[in-house]
């Protein structure tokens, strides 16, 4: 009877890990695919034309008097 109870023994201790090998091989997370690089401009020259475009629009904010254009009090 002892041999009996210990293949039975074997055979569910066996079963257990089976099972648990395959719940823990399906909870693994599946790799986020990476992103492709994508250019912003077509070409040189209009990445050019975009960047002398912000930089003209940053030199003009410069030169803004901040306290009449943003409503701000004159400092005495």
């Amino acid at each position: 009877m002892t041999l009996l109870r210990s293949k039975t023994s074997r055979i569910r201790m066996l079963a257990l890990l089976v099972m648990a090998g395959a719940t823990l091989s399906a909870c693994s997370p599946t790799p986020e695919p990476s992103p492709t690089p994508t250019a912003a401009f077509a070409s040189e020259e209009e990445a050019f034309a975009a960047a002398e475009e912000t930089y003209r629009a940053y030199t003009e904010a410069l030169s803004l008097d901040p306290p009449m254009n943003l409503g701000w009090a004159e400092v005495a």
